[in-house]
């Protein structure tokens, strides 16, 4: 199924729909509301509203359904004198009117402004035509109204399905209307009379106050018309506001005066929608809120006329009102939960609960009474205002609660009692309530199971004060909070001292883990020095110390082995207050414990006193030494000895830590010897690469000049065999074998002048001769001795260069070096009938910023590729690209080593990109030479 079946079906669906909902309507505003409403599921509109005519072309917004981020303008009245003139007649004869994009239409600029303030981007109009019932058969339907689709997001092309679902949509609703208008002629009828007569027709249909309010230069305002319907939004008559609008001005709520006369003056400088709420005191009904919607008009007199609507909203104010403090109660539990859970301090959460609940219901006093096991009580926190007697710490004791141990106090069960005078209180209590300045109190209690703990009580004292339902279910609420904090407090505290009788074990173990900590702390740190470091005599020494200071050792040294000697020498040592001995070596047999190196060399590590005296410090008093092998994969590289005091020992940690570390610097030992055979094999490569130049340089400057020699002795003799004729003849071989030794010469002298060349740009022996070249004119200069190959070996050229290219400063037979090159292995590569071409333009350099530019210059030919494993490294000396037949294209590759030398040395860069059978090498030089 296609998409204009499906949105067709969408369509009839969606007008069967609204076909429904106008039979169910029950009344005039119960059937526009459910045709906007329809329409906007319909075709999916930013802004749905019917628009109803009055006399003269003006109008007002009846009926609206629309998104939540537009705005709203029901009930707006629209003043348009130009509508019966331009507009009526088109519509009267049923014209639909869609625009896809107010901007891009014709229309009046005053329009173009008047839709812009409604954020309409696009907008689609029906016209709804009614035939009122008391009217002849064969009389033609009357304008109405207008139906209007508003799309405010963005312009929108209207597709001829929707416009004619709101044809019919507008169709439908005039069919439907007469049977919910008064009988009595359209109210657009010239016949009604004046426009006082037509607002007053238009008032008894819409809901609210219809109105035009003057605004004089000089402040004096006034209504010139209001409908009757002001009298029960503003408890004054049309007659008494007529020429003075004072009567209006003075119910408005002293609060809301400022802003509301604000927006009235905005909106006359800026001739905007006015629309607020705001509050009006009125004698009979009190405080109500009312909304307002008005659009501006300028006088010629300077005075603004605005066309105004407004509604009492206050059963929705109301809602709004209790919704917003139900909201703010219940944020303000969970401020105050959380407050009071995440604090396991009794205190804190008591005066944090009393302060917090004081602010929030704008009470005098608010305290937490705490019940003592034999029901007497005290005052345990307060919060209370300055001017109030402070309880706090009062002992309180009530035979109530004595008598009833705390059971009229239940779960949910509060007492709120608005003013203790007629609460029924006997004299003594209301007495002892005078005492503490009380008027109103509200009670809840503080239970934990079926325990009553205490009770959280809000005091009123200045005056009595009925309390809210929220107000005591905030406080029923918050009592439940309290007392479970309260419970997690009091489990606490029992904690409390189940933890102190473990603080002695924990502080034990948090001893040993502490070491153990310190222990892999200190082998991180040597770890990271010793593995940062590729110098061996730097890593022992760091080893040495490093161990030393952890471990608080008196001596520390270190030995290599010399494993073919078997002998060992004592590189570092950190000595304390012992005689030195760096630098001594002897042999493993002959040292104080010979018996211990097999161990060692095993891999072992040993702890031991020596029996004897030591031979390499013969004046070291007997201790303690634990002695450490270095191993890496390939055995015992040296060990680690490590010096304390007899009576003392190393630990099971420290051992793990002295093996650790060796382990440690035995990899970094290793690494480090690698690192030098490496150097030593960098060099000697280096050395062997100087000398390969150096034979290149040598060998080329020795071949040039014999080479020279050979090339000028062929030229001679070809100067000497033309005059006998011998070259002319096409049997004769000679003039074969000349040129053969006349092309190979040619191909020697490019080989040598291509090294030399080399040679000389890695010296750096040749400055850089800069000037301006154009390349518009340079490029095809160059290319020109390549257009006879080109054609005789059927290929084609392109160059693409801009007109207005900038000039290059560069070195010119550099340049010309570079792409005679570039041109000379596309025309060699390039396969018959494919092309080589030659395309420049400018590309920035660095994509942040657009003040710096480069100039690529791009030469690619089509037919062949080169594998990208190979790409990286055609730019090398000698290399050639491996083939089945690697004499097809001869050549030495030196010529792409030398363009990149070239290129380097005139501060360009080159790369190459090959893929689909297309290579293309890419030489970016900037425009401002370095």
């Amino acid at each position: 199924m296609n998409e204009s079946i499906v949105a067709s079906e969408e369509i009839l669906d969606g007008l069967m729909t609204l076909t429904s909902s106008i039979h169910q309507a029950t009344d005039l505003e119960h059937l526009l509301d459910r045709v906007v409403r329809a329409v906007h599921d319909l075709l999916k509109g930013d802004r749905v509203l019917i628009y109803q005519f009055l006399l003269g072309g003006d109008g007002v917004v009846i009926a609206e359904s629309v998104g939540a981020r537009w705005q709203p303008i029901v009930g707006q009245l629209i003043y348009d004198p130009c509508f019966q003139a331009q507009s009526a007649p088109r519509y009267q004869q049923g014209y639909m009117r869609s625009i896809a994009d107010i901007e891009a239409s014709h229309l009046a600029p005053c329009y173009v402004e008047f839709l812009t303030r409604l954020q309409v981007k696009a907008n689609l109009v029906a016209p709804i035509l009614v035939k009122a019932s008391h009217l002849p058969p064969d009389t033609a339907p009357n304008l109405w109204g207008l139906l209007i689709v508003h799309q405010c997001s963005a312009p929108r092309i209207w597709q001829a399905l929707e416009i004619k679902g709101l044809q019919q949509a507008a169709t439908q609703l005039a069919i439907a209307l007469p049977q919910y208008l008064p009988r009595q002629p359209v109210l657009n009828q010239p016949e009604l009379g004046d426009r006082g007569e037509m607002w007053r027709k238009l008032s008894e249909q819409v809901p609210g106050v219809i109105y035009q309010y003057r605004l004089y230069p000089d402040g004096h305002s006034c209504f010139p018309y209001a409908s009757e319907a002001i009298r029960q939004i503003y408890e004054v008559t049309p007659e008494q506001v007529r020429q003075d609008a004072t009567a209006v001005l003075e119910r408005l709520h002293p609060d809301d005066l400022a802003a509301v006369m604000a927006g009235i003056q905005a909106s006359s400088q800026t001739l905007q929608l006015w629309h607020q709420e705001y509050r009006v005191v009125l004698p009979q009904q009190g405080v109500r809120w009312l909304e307002g919607h008005a659009m501006p008009q300028q006088l010629p007199d300077g005075s603004v006329l605005w066309h105004g609507y407004i509604w009492d909203v206050s059963d929705r104010k109301q809602t709004e009102i209790i919704f917003q403090q139900k909201t703010s109660y219940e944020q303000m539990i969970h401020i105050i939960a959380q407050h009071v859970r995440h604090s396991l301090d009794l205190n804190y959460i008591l005066n944090t609960t009393v302060a917090e609940v004081q602010q929030f219901l704008q009470t005098d006093r608010v305290i937490i009474y705490r019940f003592n096991p034999d029901w007497s009580g005290i005052v345990v926190t307060e919060s209370v205002a300055p001017q109030w007697t402070s309880i706090l710490h009062w002992q309180i004791t009530d035979s109530y609660f004595v008598e009833t141990q705390g059971r009229a106090y239940q779960p949910s069960t509060f007492k709120a009692i608005s003013d203790i005078y007629t609460a029924g209180f006997a004299p003594c209590h209301i007495e002892f309530l005078e005492r503490l300045q009380v008027q109103a109190k509200l009670i809840v209690p503080i239970l934990q199971g079926d325990h009553l703990w205490g009770l959280l009580i809000a005091h009123h004292c200045r005056s009595p004060r009925n309390w809210q339902p929220l107000e005591i279910e905030f406080l029923t609420q918050l009592s439940m909070q309290v007392a479970i904090a309260i419970q997690q407090s009091e489990l606490h505290q029992q904690l409390h001292q189940l933890n102190i009788e473990l603080e002695s074990q924990v502080q034990k173990r948090t001893e040993q883990l502490q070491r153990t900590v310190e222990i892999e702390a200190a082998l991180k740190r040597i770890t990271d020095k010793v593995r940062d470091s590729l110098d061996e005599h730097q890593i022992l020494q760091t080893v040495v110390q490093e161990v030393a200071d952890t471990l608080k050792v008196d001596c520390c040294d270190t030995s290599i082995y010399n494993l073919d000697h078997q002998t060992l020498t004592i590189q570092y040592e950190s000595k304390g207050g012992l005689p030195t001995a760096q630098g001594w070596s002897c042999d493993f047999a002959k040292s104080s414990e010979p018996n211990l190196y097999p161990q060692l060399l095993q891999g072992e590590y040993a702890q031991f006193c020596l029996l004897t005296s030591n031979i390499l410090r013969p004046d070291q008093p007997k201790q303690t030494i634990l002695a450490c092998p270095i191993l890496d994969d390939q055995g015992a590289l040296g060990d680690l000895w490590l010096f304390r005091a007899s009576d003392a020992c190393f630990d099971e940690i420290e051992i793990r830590l002295v093996q650790q570390v060796a382990n440690q610097c035995g990899i970094a030992l290793r690494q480090s010897r690698l690192y030098q055979a490496a150097q030593a094999q960098v060099q000697e490569l280096e050395r062997l690469n100087q000398l390969k130049d150096d034979f290149l340089n040598t060998v080329s400057h020795e071949l040039r000049t014999p080479m020279t020699s050979i090339k000028m002795a062929l030229q001679m003799l070809e100067t000497c065999l033309h005059p006998l004729g011998v070259l002319e003849a096409s049997s004769n071989s000679i003039s074969y074998y000349l040129q053969v030794l006349q092309s190979e010469c040619n191909r020697e002298i490019n080989l040598i002048n291509n090294l030399l060349d080399l040679t000389h740009i890695d010296a750096g022996i040749n400055p850089l001769n800069l000037s301006s070249i154009h390349l518009q004119f340079w490029i095809p200069h160059v290319a020109e001795p390549f257009m006879e190959r080109i054609r005789h070996q059927h290929q084609d050229l392109k160059i693409v260069t801009p007109e207005d290219l900038p000039p290059l400063s560069s070195d010119l037979p550099y340049l010309e070096r570079i792409l005679t090159e570039l041109l000379h292995n596309a025309c060699k590569y390039t396969p018959q009938g494919e092309s080589i071409t030659i395309f420049t333009q400018i590309a920035n350099s660095d994509p942040e910023s657009s003040d710096t530019s480069d100039l690529l210059i791009q030469v690619s030919n089509s037919g062949v590729e080169i594998p990208e494993a190979e790409r990286d490294r055609i730019f090398d000396k000698f290399y050639r690209i491996p083939n089945n037949d690697p004499w097809k294209y001869g050549g030495t590759g030196l010529g792409l080593a030398l363009v990149k030398k070239l290129v380097e040395q005139i501060g360009g860069s080159i790369s190459v990109a090959s893929s689909n059978q297309l290579t293309e090498f890419t030489l970016r030089l900037p425009l401002v030479t370095p």
